[in-house]
């Protein structure tokens, strides 16, 4: 790619963005030096939601919960691993983002785990994204 605004052809700097925590992601044209599963597997999720033409959205109150993924008729947060330390974290924002308008089932998507959690009237699904993606036909 070539900058031709100062006054000759010479090669662009990449665009970089900020990731979550305002740390800065090299750009999309070089890979990954250390991979990151919890992004891998978000982008695997939307691009399910996508192929399905599913109408997705991002939704959250700031400072208080955050939802991945907000569909027709799922709330979807998306984690490596539900620990103990992140269950009330991912909990608030799934359970915010299906008590949006419309009917949504609460659903957690990790790399392995399965569980049922009845919490606040509502029983989230905690389900591996594998299964998940498999049942949707992947799109």
């Amino acid at each position: 790619m070539w900058n031709c605004a100062a006054g000759g052809p010479r090669e662009a700097e990449p665009y970089t963005s900020a990731g979550a925590g305002g740390q800065a992601r090299p750009p999309a044209s070089e890979p990954l030096a250390t991979a990151d599963p919890g992004h891998r597997l978000e982008n695997a999720v939307y691009l399910a939601l996508r192929r399905r033409r599913e109408p997705v959205s991002y939704a959250g109150e700031t400072g208080y919960w955050e939802c991945d993924f907000v569909s027709g008729g799922e709330a979807i947060q998306v984690c490596v691993e539900l620990t103990s330390s992140n269950v009330a974290r991912e909990l608030r924002g799934v359970l915010g983002g299906a008590g949006l308008p419309g009917r949504r089932r609460p659903l957690i998507l990790t790399l392995d785990q399965r569980d049922r959690i009845a919490t606040q009237g509502a029983t989230v699904e905690v389900v591996p994204a594998w299964e998940w993606l498999s049942k949707k036909g992947g799109g």
